[in-house]
């Protein structure tokens, strides 16, 4: 039995490409990029994600990956699955970003603990949102999607020596800003009410100037800012639903220069 250097090149590129793409999108993708997940459960995660999907995938093409070509087409790959994994990854961003703001105009701004995801601090209010839409986002099949998109990508965005368009590359960046948009979105009505309240301790502090307001107000906030988030807490899963159709709409737009 011969075994030819092309035959070689074609049994690892069944699983070295997919692979390069797997890994890409398993370091920011929602869950898998949390730093409480140690790196040899991503490496095995990404290795075990490969080997299942590698045989329902189209033809891999037979580059050498120690060539220049090779290089590029590894980079490649591992941009695309960067730039999906990133798309999702901004889900989980917007409701920090909403708590954040509650928290702030509830007073509990000092209130802060270590983000698991970032490894940064944030406050408690936010801790509690994320963990929330972790749930949600499982329960709904959220991980599983995340495997569909990688298999149906191979299928839209195809190994080649072509990278991802400027349109894809805008969108990816234009996917920014919706942080700030859902973040608004969520945290607005709490904001406006906790807003209408300042102003209105504002007008009893002008009325009544030997009035504490600082020990009346701030309680109150605290009280009433929790008694917002109870009662708007259910709509949590309907802005997780929209935000999750919405981030794998963007992804299943990707195309490819030229494609």
């Amino acid at each position: 039995m011969t075994v030819t250097f092309e035959q070689l090149n074609g049994w690892i590129g069944l699983y070295f490409w997919p692979f390069m793409r797997v890994t890409g999108m398993l370091i920011v993708a929602p869950m898998f990029s949390t730093r409480t997940v140690p790196m040899r459960i991503r490496m095995m995660a990404s290795v075990l994600i490969t080997m299942i999907m590698a045989p329902v995938l189209p033809p891999m093409p037979i580059l050498d990956p120690f060539t220049l070509a090779g290089v590029l087409q590894v980079a490649n790959q591992f941009m695309i699955g960067l730039a999906m994994g990133f798309v999702l990854s901004m889900i989980f961003a917007a409701f920090t970003v909403a708590a954040q703001a509650m928290g702030m105009s509830m007073g509990l701004g000092f209130a802060m603990a270590v983000d698991p995801n970032n490894g940064i601090q944030v406050p408690v209010l936010a801790q509690f949102y994320v963990l929330f839409a972790t749930l949600i986002f499982m329960s709904l099949n959220g991980h599983l999607l995340i495997v569909d998109t990688l298999r149906e990508s191979f299928s839209v965005m195809p190994v080649s020596t072509r990278g991802l368009s400027q349109d894809a590359i805008w969108s990816v960046l234009s996917w920014g800003k919706m942080i700030f948009v859902w973040g608004l979105k969520i945290a607005l009505p709490i904001i406006v009410t906790l807003l209408l309240i300042n102003v209105a301790f504002g007008v009893v502090t002008r009325a009544a100037p030997q009035l504490n307001i600082f020990a009346v107000g701030f309680p109150v906030s605290i009280m009433v800012g929790f008694w917002l988030v109870m009662v708007s807490f259910p709509m949590t899963q309907t802005r997780l639903v929209e935000l999750m159709e919405s981030a794998f709409s963007v992804i299943q737009e990707f195309r490819l220069v030229g494609g």
